[in-house]
C-alpha cells in the first residue's frame, strides 16, 4: 500500500468499515441512563415546562437540577412513543454513520487507500465503548460538523477560510448543542482553537516573509470570520433556559470527575485508564494503538505540521488520560487527524517519482489483510462474541436487554404494593424512574449532578451501615441488585426484622417485618434453604434463530446469575442445582463452572476432578473467584471444615494470595488443625516478611500440638 493509490481500489476495504460500523451501532438498549432521560422528557412534555428542582428522588427533592440534555430528553420520549427502542436504535445507527462519514469527507482522496480504511475502521471500534442511546451522540455528530467546518478550511495556510459561510451555521447549531449534551463546550473550544491556530499560522508567515520567505498575499494577521464566529458561538452558549449557569455546567462536571470527587473515585466511566487494577479492554486496546498511529502520522507529516490537527488531537487525548467514558472522543480525534495526515502525506508522495510509491503486489496484499481483518472485526462484534468476553450487559440487534433491567421487580411491585422507600441500586433507580413513576419515588438514579457529593457518598457508602440509611430515609422496602449489594445481602438476610418475598436474577426483595406487610409475606415469603420452585418460566439462554444461524454467543446468565444470589443467601444446594444445569448448556462457561466445582469440593471433601477437569482448563483468577465466593457462604453458614477445603483450592491456584493463607490459618487454629495453621502463617510471611499479624499468630501456636 501506497498513500497515492486510487480509493477506487479498495471497496471491499470500505464495505468492512460499514459493516463494523453496523455491528457495533445496531445494537439493543442496554445503558440505564436512558430510563431517566424518557422519564424526563415524558415530564417536561406532561408539564409543558423544564424542571428546577428534583421531582424524581426522595433522598434529593427539592434540590436543583439543571437538566440541559432537555432537547434530547424529549426528543428520546417522542421517539419512543412514535416508533419504540427499533426507531432510537435506527436513529442511533444514523446518527453514527453520519458522523463518520462527516470525519472522513474532507479527506475522501484517501479513505479508500489500505491506511485510510484501516484508520476508520479502527476509529470505529475504538469509539464504540460509547455507542448507545444517549445524548453524547449529539456531541460526536457536532464535533464532525465543526471539524468538516474548520478543520479543511479554516486553518489553511492560503487562508480560504476567510469566505466560508459554513461559519455562520455553527452558532446555530451550538444553541441546539447547548440543550442536547452537556459536552457543547467542545463547540467554542474548537471555534477557538481554529482561530488561534489560524492567527499562529498567519503570524509565522509574516515571520516568514522577513526572513526572506514567500509571504502570503494580502493576508491580515486576524481572519476576522474566524474571530467572530467563535464570539458568537461562546455566545450562543447563554441561549439556554438556565443562562450562565447552564453555560458554566460542564465545569462542574469536570469538577466531579476529578480525584478530590467521590464520583471521579468510585464511578469506573470517571477513572483514569491509566489507574492501576483497572482492566483494558480489546476496544480501548484499539483507541490507544490508533492514537500512536496518528502520532506516528504527525511525526512522518512534520513538513506539513497542521497545529490545529495536533491541538484537537492532544486535547482529546488529555481527556482521555483523564477519565475511561473519553475515550471516544480520542478515537474521533485520532481518525480525523490520521486521514488529514495521511492526505497530506499522500498529495507529498504524488510528487515522488514512481519508482519510490511502492509495490503494487505489497498493496494488494495490504487491502485484503485489512479487508479480511474489518470482516472478521464485524463478526466477532455481531455475534456478541467481544460482548460476551467483557461480560459487557450488550447485544446485537433491536430491542432492549431485558435481563438487564429490573423488568421482573417492577413487576413484583406493581402487584405487591410493598410500603416505600425504596433502597436500589442506582441502575435499577433510572429504571424505576420510568416504570414506578405512579408507585414510589427513587433513591439515587443516574442524574449524578442533582444529588451532590454528600447524599451520593452517604449512600454510596450505605454498606458501612445500611441500618441506619434505611432508618433516616425511612426505607420499607430493599430492591438488593446483587452486584451493587453483595456485601449487604448475607446481613439482610439474617436479619429478623427484614424477609425475602421476591428472588430473580437481578434483584432480592426484602420488605420490613410489619403489621403492614404481614399479608404480603405469608402470600410471599421465600425460604432460600427450601427448594426452588421458580415462579415464572425459566429461559433457556441459549441463541436461537438467526443468532444461532450467525454463530452467536451468549452468557448463562439466568441460571448463573440466579446461582449467586443463592450461594450470597447461604443455600448452595439450590445454587448447585441452577448450576449443573448451567453447565450441561454452556459447558465453556468458567464461572459456573468453578463455582459448581466448589460447591462439590465442600461436600466430598476432595476434588471431583483429576488434572485434565475444570481445575485445569480455568485461570486461576476465575478459581480465587469461586472458591472465594463459595468459602464466605461456608464460613457465614458454620462449616468451617468445608470452607477449609475451598479455600486450599483457591491457594492452590494463587500461591500467592496472602488473604486466603490467613482464612485457611484462621479456620485451621478454630478446628485444632495448628499444623495447617502454621503453615499458612509461615506462608504469609514468605509472602510479606515484616507482617506483624502473622508473626503475632505464629508466637500464639508455638507449643501447641497439631
Amino acid at each position: 500500500m501506497t498513500p497515492v493509490e486510487s480509493p477506487r481500489r479498495a471497496p471491499f476495504a470500505l464495505a468492512g468499515v460499514a459493516l463494523l460500523l453496523l455491528a457495533c451501532s445496531v445494537q439493543k438498549i442496554w445503558s440505564a441512563d436512558i430510563w431517566w432521560q424518557l422519564a424526563t422528557g415524558r415530564w417536561i412534555v406532561e408539564n409543558g415546562r423544564l424542571p428546577s428542582t428534583d421531582v424524581f428522588s426522595f433522598t434529593a427533592a427539592g434540590h436543583e437540577w439543571i437538566e440541559l440534555r432537555w432537547v434530547y430528553c424529549v426528543l428520546a420520549y417522542l421517539g419512543w412513543e412514535l416508533g419504540g427502542p427499533g426507531l432510537l436504535i435506527t436513529l442511533q445507527v444514523l446518527a453514527l454513520a453520519a458522523t463518520f462519514v462527516l470525519l472522513a469527507w474532507p479527506w475522501r482522496a484517501v479513505v479508500g487507500t489500505t491506511a485510510g480504511a484501516l484508520a476508520l475502521g479502527m476509529g470505529v471500534a475504538g469509539a464504540m465503548s460509547r455507542f448507545s442511546v444517549r445524548p453524547e451522540l449529539t456531541t460526536y455528530l457536532l464535533i464532525a460538523v465543526f471539524l468538516k467546518v474548520f478543520g479543511a478550511r479554516s486553518c489553511r495556510r492560503d487562508g480560504s477560510g476567510a469566505g466560508n459561510r459554513a461559519l455562520w451555521l455553527l452558532p446555530l447549531l451550538q444553541i441546539i448543542w447547548v440543550s442536547a449534551h452537556t459536552m457543547f463546550i467542545f463547540g467554542p473550544l474548537l471555534a477557538w482553537l481554529a482561530f488561534a491556530c489560524d492567527a499562529m499560522s498567519r503570524i509565522a508567515d509574516r515571520v516568514g516573509s522577513a526572513s526572506g520567505n514567500p509571504p502570503r498575499p494580502n493576508a491580515p494577521l486576524i481572519n476576522l470570520s474566524l474571530l467572530l464566529t467563535a464570539a458568537a458561538t461562546t455566545a450562543a452558549c447563554l441561549l439556554n433556559p438556565y443562562g450562565l449557569r447552564g453555560a458554566l455546567f460542564p465545569f462542574l462536571l469536570l469538577r466531579e470527575m476529578g480525584k478530590d470527587h467521590i464520583l471521579g473515585r468510585t464511578i469506573t466511566e470517571f477513572l483514569s485508564p491509566l489507574q492501576s487494577g483497572l482492566r483494558w479492554s480489546e476496544d480501548m486496546y484499539v483507541a490507544a494503538l490508533l492514537a500512536g498511529m496518528c502520532l506516528a502520522t504527525f511525526m512522518l507529516n512534520r513538513r506539513r505540521f497542521n497545529l490545529f490537527r495536533f491541538a484537537f488531537w492532544a486535547a482529546c487525548l488529555y481527556l482521555a488520560v483523564m477519565a475511561v467514558r473519553n475515550q471516544a472522543l480520542l478515537a474521533i480525534a485520532s481518525t480525523w487527524a490520521t486521514l488529514g495526515n495521511l492526505r497530506d502525506l499522500h498529495a507529498a508522495l504524488a510528487r515522488q517519482p514512481i519508482e519510490r510509491r511502492g509495490s503494487p503486489g505489497a498493496s494488494v496484499a495490504g487491502r485484503l489483510a485489512v479487508t479480511l481483518g474489518l470482516l472478521a472485526a464485524a463478526w466477532y462484534v455481531a455475534s456478541d462474541r467481544f460482548f460476551v468476553r467483557q461480560s459487557a450487559p450488550r447485544r446485537f440487534g433491536v430491542g432492549v436487554v431485558e435481563w438487564f433491567t429490573p423488568r421482573q421487580a417492577v413487576e413484583f411491585l406493581r402487584t405487591a404494593r410493598p410500603k416505600g422507600n425504596l433502597l436500589h441500586s442506582m441502575d435499577d433507580g433510572a429504571y424505576f424512574s420510568w416504570a414506578l413513576r405512579d408507585l414510589y419515588p427513587v433513591c439515587v438514579d443516574g442524574r449524578l449532578e442533582v444529588y451532590g457529593g454528600q447524599t451520593l457518598a452517604e449512600y454510596l457508602n450505605n454498606h458501612a451501615d445500611w441500618r441506619g440509611y434505611v432508618e433516616k430515609h425511612s426505607i420499607n422496602t430493599l430492591v438488593l441488585e446483587r452486584r451493587f449489594f453483595e456485601p449487604i445481602i448475607p446481613q439482610v438476610a439474617a436479619s429478623r426484622g427484614w424477609k425475602l418475598v421476591h428472588l430473580d436474577p437481578r434483584d432480592l426483595i426484602f420488605v420490613r417485618d410489619i403489621p403492614e406487610h404481614a399479608e404480603l409475606i405469608a402470600r410471599n415469603r421465600i425460604e432460600p434453604s427450601a427448594p426452588w420452585t421458580p415462579r415464572t418460566v425459566e429461559p433457556d439462554e441459549r441463541p436461537t434463530g438467526w443468532r444461532r444461524w450467525l454463530g452467536s454467543v451468549e452468557l448463562p446468565w439466568h441460571d448463573l446469575e440466579l446461582a449467586q444470589n443463592f450461594i450470597w443467601l447461604d443455600s448452595l444446594r439450590n445454587a448447585a442445582v441452577l448450576l449443573t444445569r448451567c453447565v450441561e448448556r454452556f459447558p465453556e462457561n468458567e464461572q459456573a463452572e468453578q463455582l459448581l466445582r466448589c460447591i462439590r469440593l465442600s461436600e466430598e471433601g476432595v476434588s471431583p476432578q483429576g488434572p485434565a477437569g475444570p481445575a485445569a482448563r480455568a485461570s486461576p483468577a476465575t478459581r480465587v473467584w469461586a472458591a472465594g465466593v463459595v468459602g464466605e457462604s461456608l464460613i457465614r453458614s458454620g462449616r468451617p471444615r468445608e470452607a477449609v477445603v475451598v479455600l486450599r483450592d483457591g491457594v492452590a491456584a494463587d500461591p500467592s494470595n496472602v488473604a486466603f493463607h490467613r482464612a485457611v490459618a484462621s479456620l485451621s487454629t478454630s478446628l485444632g488443625d495448628f499444623a495447617a495453621a502454621r503453615e499458612h502463617l509461615e506462608a504469609v510471611l514468605a509472602l510479606r516478611p515484616g507482617d506483624a499479624e502473622a508473626r503475632r499468630g505464629l508466637e500464639l501456636l508455638r507449643g501447641r500440638q497439631p
